[in-house]
């Protein structure tokens, strides 16, 4: 787990403990999807791993950003939808347009939570082969394969949010531009909700063009939450975080 206590360590030293390390402290580790995960698949400690995830589920459920009545308002809503429809539970409502079943989810689900210790380590164990440098030229390369488009990094072209954010453009095979997109590949938990998404800055648009005539390129942002580098070794991600790239 020691590569995580590095990114641990890393976010004291942002909250003003210059002399944070990864082997003697003190860590800081949050709620945020990268920092949960590493905890419960890596951490020996049991007694950590238990009241780190009873944080993580208890989220949202005491205090001033307590969501308990609006759950509840939302299930039974959702119950007396489905009775409207003529199903018993929402469950049915909802895998009425699925293949599966809802005895076959319920049986996914059993195998999941009785699945072994294992299936975490083999994961973890495949992070070295997919460094996220290494991942985003992958991808860049397919889709030059796919689309015969170029993706070249443009940083300084556009204002940026934080210095971890990278600015890129779409070209065409001739080199001129098609559109632009922000990446914010790193967790900052006091800035950033977990999880990883996408949507678009500024759509394209001749009207709105500086000059009228040209049409004005579309700008787009994708955002991760990945853990981040630490010194010369890079991100690395479980194959499960690489497929939404």
């Amino acid at each position: 787990m020691l590569f995580s206590f590095f990114g641990y360590a890393r976010l004291q030293s942002l909250k003003g403990h210059e002399n944070a390390t990864a082997e003697n402290g003190p860590w800081m580790i949050t709620l945020d999807a990268p920092s949960y995960l590493s905890v419960m698949q890596r951490a020996q400690n049991r007694s950590l791993r238990k009241e780190v995830y009873h944080a993580y589920v208890t989220r949202a459920s005491s205090g001033d950003l307590d969501n308990t009545e609006i759950i509840d308002q939302i299930l039974k809503l959702r119950l007396e939808m489905a009775k409207l429809l003529g199903y018993n539970n929402y469950a049915e409502v909802s895998m009425a347009t699925k293949m599966a079943t809802v005895d076959k989810a319920e049986g996914v689900l059993e195998k999941l939570r009785t699945a072994s210790w294992d299936a975490a380590v083999q994961e973890e164990e495949l992070r070295p082969f997919f460094s996220l440098p290494k991942v985003m030229d992958g991808l860049f390369s397919l889709a030059k394969m796919l689309f015969g488009i170029d993706i070249e990094p443009a940083d300084g072209l556009a204002p940026v949010w934080n210095s971890e954010v990278r600015f890129y453009c779409v070209k065409y095979s001739t080199g001129s531009p098609i559109a632009y997109f922000y990446f914010d590949p790193y967790s900052r938990p006091s800035e950033k909700r977990g999880g990883a998404w996408m949507d678009e800055v500024i759509a394209r648009s001749r009207a709105l063009s500086p000059d009228g005539t040209k049409a004005r390129l579309p700008i787009a942002h994708m955002v991760y939450n990945q853990t981040p580098p630490v010194k010369s070794k890079p991100s690395l991600m479980t194959f499960r975080e690489v497929i939404p790239t």
